[in-house]
Protein backbone atom coordinates (compact mmCIF):
# COMPACT_ATOMS: atom_id res chain seq x y z
CA UNK A 1 0.00 0.00 0.00
CA UNK A 2 1.31 3.44 -0.87
CA UNK A 3 2.25 5.88 1.88
CA UNK A 4 0.07 8.55 0.32
CA UNK A 5 -3.41 7.61 -0.78
CA UNK A 6 -4.33 8.95 -4.22
CA UNK A 7 -7.45 10.58 -2.78
CA UNK A 8 -5.25 12.55 -0.35
CA UNK A 9 -3.25 13.94 -3.26
CA UNK A 10 -6.37 14.96 -5.16
CA UNK A 11 -8.07 16.50 -2.14
CA UNK A 12 -5.09 18.44 -0.82
CA UNK A 13 -3.82 19.53 -4.27
CA UNK A 14 -0.38 19.59 -2.65
CA UNK A 15 2.08 16.97 -3.78
CA UNK A 16 4.68 17.57 -1.07
CA UNK A 17 5.37 19.99 1.76
CA UNK A 18 7.85 22.85 1.68
CA UNK A 19 10.15 20.88 3.99
CA UNK A 20 10.34 18.05 1.45
CA UNK A 21 11.21 20.56 -1.28
CA UNK A 22 13.92 22.08 0.94
CA UNK A 23 15.33 18.63 1.68
CA UNK A 24 15.43 17.77 -2.02
CA UNK A 25 17.05 21.12 -2.82
CA UNK A 26 19.81 20.50 -0.26
CA UNK A 27 20.25 16.82 -1.23
CA UNK A 28 20.55 17.46 -4.96
CA UNK A 29 24.14 18.82 -4.94
CA UNK A 30 25.28 15.81 -2.89
CA UNK A 31 23.71 13.42 -5.37
CA UNK A 32 25.46 15.25 -8.19
CA UNK A 33 28.83 15.13 -6.37
CA UNK A 34 28.47 11.43 -5.54
CA UNK A 35 27.45 10.80 -9.15
CA UNK A 36 30.63 12.43 -10.46
CA UNK A 37 32.78 10.58 -7.90
CA UNK A 38 31.08 7.30 -8.83
CA UNK A 39 31.83 7.80 -12.51
CA UNK A 40 35.49 8.59 -11.71
CA UNK A 41 35.74 5.54 -9.45
CA UNK A 42 34.11 3.39 -12.14
CA UNK A 43 36.61 4.48 -14.76
CA UNK A 44 39.50 3.71 -12.40
CA UNK A 45 38.04 0.27 -11.64
CA UNK A 46 37.53 -0.54 -15.32
CA UNK A 47 41.09 0.57 -16.19
CA UNK A 48 42.43 -1.47 -13.24
CA UNK A 49 40.56 -4.52 -14.53
CA UNK A 50 42.02 -4.03 -18.00
CA UNK A 51 45.51 -3.63 -16.53
CA UNK A 52 45.11 -6.84 -14.54
CA UNK A 53 43.99 -8.68 -17.69
CA UNK A 54 47.20 -7.62 -19.43
CA UNK A 55 49.30 -9.08 -16.59
CA UNK A 56 47.45 -12.41 -16.13
CA UNK A 57 50.18 -14.44 -17.88
CA UNK A 58 52.76 -13.26 -15.35
CA UNK A 59 50.85 -15.09 -12.61
CA UNK A 60 50.48 -18.43 -14.43
CA UNK A 61 53.66 -19.85 -12.86
CA UNK A 62 52.13 -19.25 -9.43
CA UNK A 63 48.81 -20.80 -10.45
CA UNK A 64 47.03 -17.48 -10.07
CA UNK A 65 46.01 -16.77 -13.67
CA UNK A 66 42.41 -17.90 -13.04
CA UNK A 67 42.14 -15.82 -9.88
CA UNK A 68 43.61 -12.78 -11.59
CA UNK A 69 41.24 -13.15 -14.55
CA UNK A 70 38.33 -13.41 -12.13
CA UNK A 71 39.55 -10.32 -10.29
CA UNK A 72 39.83 -8.38 -13.55
CA UNK A 73 36.30 -9.37 -14.54
CA UNK A 74 35.03 -8.35 -11.11
CA UNK A 75 36.68 -4.93 -11.35
CA UNK A 76 35.28 -4.29 -14.81
CA UNK A 77 31.77 -5.58 -14.05
CA UNK A 78 31.48 -3.81 -10.72
CA UNK A 79 33.05 -0.66 -12.16
CA UNK A 80 30.51 -0.67 -14.97
CA UNK A 81 27.63 -0.98 -12.51
CA UNK A 82 29.05 1.77 -10.29
CA UNK A 83 29.51 3.99 -13.34
CA UNK A 84 25.91 3.48 -14.41
CA UNK A 85 24.88 4.12 -10.80
CA UNK A 86 26.81 7.39 -10.97
CA UNK A 87 24.92 8.32 -14.11
CA UNK A 88 21.64 7.54 -12.34
CA UNK A 89 22.71 9.69 -9.37
CA UNK A 90 23.59 12.61 -11.64
CA UNK A 91 20.25 12.29 -13.39
CA UNK A 92 18.41 11.87 -10.10
CA UNK A 93 20.12 14.94 -8.62
CA UNK A 94 19.12 16.99 -11.65
CA UNK A 95 15.52 15.78 -11.33
CA UNK A 96 15.50 16.55 -7.58
CA UNK A 97 16.76 20.06 -8.27
CA UNK A 98 14.13 20.61 -10.96
CA UNK A 99 11.40 19.19 -8.74
CA UNK A 100 12.38 21.40 -5.80
CA UNK A 101 11.99 24.47 -8.04
CA UNK A 102 9.02 23.36 -10.16
CA UNK A 103 7.15 20.62 -8.29
CA UNK A 104 5.13 18.56 -10.75
CA UNK A 105 4.04 14.94 -10.65
CA UNK A 106 6.10 14.20 -13.79
CA UNK A 107 9.38 15.44 -12.26
CA UNK A 108 8.66 13.62 -9.01
CA UNK A 109 8.07 10.44 -10.98
CA UNK A 110 11.35 10.86 -12.89
CA UNK A 111 13.24 11.47 -9.65
CA UNK A 112 11.78 8.46 -7.85
CA UNK A 113 12.25 6.23 -10.90
CA UNK A 114 15.96 7.09 -11.08
CA UNK A 115 16.29 6.50 -7.34
CA UNK A 116 14.55 3.12 -7.65
CA UNK A 117 16.89 2.08 -10.47
CA UNK A 118 19.95 3.31 -8.55
CA UNK A 119 19.13 1.33 -5.42
CA UNK A 120 18.22 -1.77 -7.42
CA UNK A 121 21.54 -1.55 -9.26
CA UNK A 122 23.50 -1.11 -6.03
CA UNK A 123 21.72 -4.15 -4.58
CA UNK A 124 22.68 -6.22 -7.62
CA UNK A 125 26.25 -4.90 -7.34
CA UNK A 126 26.38 -6.00 -3.68
CA UNK A 127 25.19 -9.51 -4.60
CA UNK A 128 27.75 -9.70 -7.43
CA UNK A 129 30.51 -8.57 -5.05
CA UNK A 130 29.52 -11.23 -2.49
CA UNK A 131 29.55 -13.95 -5.17
CA UNK A 132 32.96 -12.88 -6.44
CA UNK A 133 34.41 -12.67 -2.93
CA UNK A 134 33.15 -16.20 -2.17
CA UNK A 135 34.92 -17.33 -5.35
CA UNK A 136 38.10 -15.50 -4.25
CA UNK A 137 37.99 -17.20 -0.84
CA UNK A 138 37.50 -20.59 -2.49
CA UNK A 139 40.45 -19.96 -4.81
CA UNK A 140 42.62 -18.73 -1.95
CA UNK A 141 41.86 -21.83 0.14
CA UNK A 142 42.74 -24.07 -2.83
CA UNK A 143 46.00 -22.18 -3.31
CA UNK A 144 46.79 -22.53 0.39
CA UNK A 145 46.23 -26.31 0.13
CA UNK A 146 48.51 -26.47 -2.92
CA UNK A 147 51.19 -24.44 -1.17
CA UNK A 148 50.95 -26.67 1.90
CA UNK A 149 51.22 -29.85 -0.21
CA UNK A 150 54.23 -28.51 -2.04
CA UNK A 151 56.22 -27.88 1.15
Amino acid sequence: MDTLDQSELVESKEIVTQRVLDNLRSTSPWMMLLGVLSVIMALLMIFAGIAVLFTVNQYSSLGLSGAMTLMALFYMLSGGMIGFGGYLLLNSGANASTFSKYPTAVTLERYTTKQKHFWTLMGVNAVVAIIFFIAFIFMASNLAKLAGAGM
